[in-house]
């Protein structure tokens, strides 16, 4: 299955989906520009309010820098995608990683293609995280199974008006064996505080998506090798009932 078709596909599962995808797909422009988040990375997607107030970033395809994805052995093309598969997984997977993950969908605006994310509210560095525990270890989980290359900390915010941990930027995400690993915060964490020993609710969720007999759909939405390697890891999770280790894609 190529690209295109991958597109395709992925555009198609948010064609009915939930009202903040429709919203996102469907609602028209009233402003576009730079973001400031006080936290800037290596990119800075620009910020677009939508006509109903609603705040997203889009992530254009041709803003990805080349070597960066290199670096990561990524597509900048995938890795793109990779922003809206993260968040189809985490839908059909429940919450709280549901809640955790911003709604985003491929879109067009000016022309230029792209992953319209929604915002996630909140800051970094924020000590009432330790507020959130059960989120945090929820992170860990969610970046083990998904092979997350680089979870560093800035790639979360915190809302303490709702207290609730969310988890930005899937880009360097379905890794495969041996691809570089730079960070996984939360995974790290977990296996330091907690060790790797598996939730039922995580153990319930793997079962589920190995059950699926697609991935949850996600077949049609990855490249054959890094839906592979999301089975095999989640297989690997089931069987021995421990989170992975850091890299261990």
């Amino acid at each position: 299955m190529d690209i295109d078709e991958r597109i395709a596909n992925l555009v198609s599962a948010t064609a009915h989906g939930t009202p903040i995808e429709q919203e996102l797909m469907r609602s028209g422009i009233i402003a576009m520009g730079v973001a400031i988040t006080g936290s800037a990375g290596t990119s800075a997607p620009p910020l677009v309010v939508l006509d109903t107030r609603r705040r997203a970033f889009f992530k254009r395809f041709c803003d990805q820098k080349p070597n960066l994805c290199r670096q990561y052995k990524q597509d900048r093309i995938e890795a793109v995608l990779n922003e809206v598969t993260a968040w189809r997984l985490a839908f059909a997977t429940g919450d709280p990683w549901r809640q955790m993950l911003p709604t985003a969908v491929l879109r067009k605006i000016e022309n230029l293609g792209g992953a319209l994310i929604n915002e996630k509210p909140g800051r970094v560095n924020d000590p009432a995280l330790a507020n959130v525990i059960g989120q945090v270890m929820a992170a860990g989980f969610w970046d083990g199974l998904i092979g997350n290359q680089d979870r560093n900390m800035r790639n979360y915010r915190y809302d303490a008006d709702s207290n609730s941990l969310g988890l930005i930027d899937h880009a360097f995400a379905f890794a495969r064996p041996g691809d570089p690993f730079n960070a996984s915060a939360f995974l790290a964490g977990r296996r330091l505080q907690a060790g790797a020993t598996l939730a039922e609710r995580e153990l319930e969720a793997l079962e589920a998506l190995l059950d699926s007999g697609d991935l949850h759909g996600l077949r049609d939405c990855l490249p054959t090798d890094r839906a592979d390697a999301l089975e095999d890891r989640a297989r690997r999770m089931m069987n021995t009932r421990l989170l992975p280790g850091l890299g261990a894609f």
